[in-house]
């Protein structure tokens, strides 16, 4: 007997928990129109014979169904008798991209210290507004790097919906790491978009020198009226998309030595050695270094460029050693030169520009060997020239004495 008394109880329970019913009674008006309002009528029915604990609903939307300005979501019901019920009116918007036919919402009720219930409802919605979508989304070029200017994004629009987009026109925002090319590139002028069309609209964006690889977010704003508009007001969406940044090495140089370390004027067989590192997000392969020689400088180097190594990945280290000779006339002072970093990732080539010093020190040094023979020179003169004296001062005295 206890347990029939038990299940009765159990089934009892879930009956009452249970005998608070929502239904959507009625609605104005009906199918309710995409871009307008609509009056929503719910029947909140009490299927049992007692009288409910106080009832309090609330009203979540879902799909394109939005609370009009000041409708309040939660409602006080209070009671509700036995097999009676309660009709609450909620003020909805219904966006003018609601798809057409059915849009959901939820109603949660909640009686006084008895768990919530939740309900999912629909009213049918009929739209022959225009709907403005996103469809591809590409660029030129097709893969994204850092240090790229003129980037042209292609976009393209569509019209899903049912009438015509007038005086349609987008305007591109940009995350903070990317920029546009100038001004007046972040905004695309469309006009009218018949149904069941599509046009495509282009920005020049600019990627700077060390952007993260990554997804980046962009929002293009399209702004319409809608055909035989009476008040001319513009319909406001956003459309969401990704802007996606390829991974790149990044080589720097973390060290320059010269042989000799002192450079001096005349020097011959001077050598260049360059240590450089992969401080970027990617393999740089086949990488090498070019120097560019200008007529300028008083070098002159055995070959211009250099082979580092054939893969150089992130935290990776590679030389590269130039030979040159200084010109005897150089200057004393420090020169810039140009220098080139080449690199290949994913076929796409790579170019980076630095910039090296070398600093001539001393003037032209001779050699001890000029000098020896310098001086010997000189003493072989000085000897000559006594000897052609002396012999010159016998011949005179000889005369005399004649």
């Amino acid at each position: 007997m206890k347990k029939i008394y038990l299940i009765f109880g159990i089934i009892f329970f879930a009956l009452s928990a249970f005998a608070v019913n929502v239904k959507v009674l009625d609605y104005d008006p009906l199918p309710a129109k995409a871009g307008e309002y609509v009056d929503v009528f719910l029947s909140v029915e009490n299927n049992q014979e007692a009288t409910t604990k106080n009832i309090q609903i609330e009203l979540i939307p879902k799909d394109s169904l939005r609370l009009s300005f000041g409708q309040e979501a939660v409602k006080d019901l209070g009671l509700i008798f036995g097999n009676k019920s309660s009709v609450v009116k909620y003020r909805l918007e219904v966006t003018a991209d609601a798809v057409d036919g059915e849009n959901f919402f939820e109603v949660l009720v909640k009686e006084q210290d008895e768990r919530d219930t939740s309900f999912d409802l629909s009213i049918d919605v009929e739209n022959k507004l225009p709907n403005i979508e996103l469809g591809s989304v590409d660029s030129e070029p097709q893969k994204l790097l850092p240090d790229t200017d003129d980037v042209k994004l292609l976009i393209t629009i569509l019209n899903i919906g049912d009438g015509l987009a007038e005086n349609l026109k987008t305007t591109l925002e940009l995350p903070n790491e990317l920029e546009f090319a100038d001004s007046f590139s972040n905004q695309g002028l469309i006009g009218n978009l018949q149904s069941n069309s599509s046009k495509e609209i282009s920005f020049l964006i600019n990627i700077p020198k060390g952007t993260k690889a990554g997804n980046y977010k962009a929002k293009l704003i399209a702004e319409y009226t809608l055909e035989n508009s009476s008040n001319g007001s513009f319909v406001e969406k956003e459309l969401l998309f990704d802007i996606s940044i390829k991974p790149v090495p990044k080589i720097d140089i973390i060290s320059i030595q010269t042989t000799p370390q002192i450079l001096s004027a005349g020097d011959r067989g001077a050598k260049l050695k360059l240590v450089l590192q992969n401080n970027g997000e990617a393999d740089a392969e086949s990488v090498r270094v070019k120097i560019f020689q200008k007529s300028e400088h008083p070098f002159e180097f055995e070959k211009t460029f250099d082979f580092v190594a054939p893969r150089l990945s992130p935290g990776e280290t590679g030389e590269a050693t130039l030979e040159f000779r200084v010109e005897d006339t150089a200057n004393i002072q420090k020169y810039l030169l140009d220098l080139e970093i080449r690199s290949f990732v994913d076929d796409e080539v790579l170019l980076e520009e630095k910039v090296v010093e070398l600093n001539v020190i001393n003037a032209r040094q001779e050699s001890p060997n000029f000098f020896l023979l310098f001086g010997g020179a000189l003493i072989i003169v000085l000897i000559v020239a006594i000897l052609y004296w002396r012999r010159i001062s016998k011949a005179s005295t000889i005369k005399s004495k004649k």
